[in-house]
């Protein structure tokens, strides 16, 4: 009988161990111990780094590690990444850097050091997870960019090839190298106008991203007055308005932007982004 217990408890806990979704998920995160000890790991594993930036007396940062951290879908999501936390009072080196300027804010990163996504302020847990997938999104991208770009043979590479590695350096975050590629795809012999298009945009977004608005400008326009027609017009539409208000040239930016307040679904991120840039329009009278 005792035999026979045995045998059930040990059933039992078998089942149990299954229904566990890892091990990492049942230990919760395992975290680095210091911000330089997680990019090494990062580089030796292949993983990005997620780091969790907080301060003294913050309560919603003590409410992101109690609550959302623990979750098991986000503990899961967690063996995709080197973790850490940094405490922001200690290592003003890393705050001044990343420009940190509420807590938590949360940095995806490259072994490298270079921020693939962020989160800033408190998330719940589903929320959070999403963040955290596209920030794997985000990093995988960049990886394939960069396997496409070491692949290409001098004299061989195609427009289309540019193309797709500007895409996938665009969706890793490294808006420098996707306006180089794109500038190559669209001026690459035999580039067709469904490729050159694409290129403009993207170089266009790139170099709004990185600071550079006037000459966002060209491309930009190019890529608005000529395809009026692509499925991606309201983007363009968007970045060229935001472009013209760096710019100071808000008498052009003003039209692109109600063209996309009014034309854009309405939840969409493109209508959010042109009622907010037409609400401080207004307000410089």
């Amino acid at each position: 009988m005792r035999a026979l217990m045995l045998v059930a408890a040990l059933a039992a806990m078998a089942a149990a161990l299954a229904a566990t979704p890892s091990v990492a998920a049942a230990d919760g995160i395992q975290w680095h111990n210091s911000f330089e000890e997680a990019l090494a790991a990062s580089a030796e594993s292949g993983k990005p780094v997620m780091a969790d930036f907080h301060g003294p007396g913050c309560g919603w940062c003590e409410l992101l590690k109690t609550e959302t951290l623990v979750d098991p879908n986000v503990v899961e999501l967690a063996n995709s990444f080197e973790s850490v936390m940094v405490n922001a009072a200690d290592r003003d080196d890393l705050a001044t850097k990343y420009l940190i300027s509420g807590y938590p804010t949360v940095l995806f990163l490259t072994a490298k050091g270079d921020v693939l996504h962020d989160v800033s302020g408190y998330l719940q847990a589903e929320p959070f997870a999403a963040e955290m997938q596209a920030a794997l999104d985000a990093h995988q991208a960049r990886v394939k960019a960069q396997e496409l770009e070491a692949g290409l043979v001098e004299g061989q590479a195609t427009p289309d090839v540019f193309l797709e590695i500007a895409r996938n350096y665009a969706a890793g975050s490294d808006p420098s190298k996707a306006a180089e590629y794109a500038l190559k795809a669209a001026q690459a012999e035999g580039a067709s106008a469904e490729v050159k298009a694409e290129a403009l945009l993207i170089r266009g977004k790139a170099l709004v991203d990185m600071g550079s608005p006037r000459q966002a400008i060209e491309p930009l326009e190019q890529f608005v007055t000529g395809w009026p027609e692509h499925a991606q017009i309201l983007v363009g539409q968007l970045y060229l308005g935001f472009a013209y208000l760096q710019t100071g040239d808000n008498d052009k930016a003003r039209p692109l932007l109600e063209a996309v307040s009014t034309g854009a679904p309405e939840d969409s991120r493109e209508r959010r982004a042109a009622i907010r840039l037409l609400d401080w329009l207004d307000q410089q009278g």
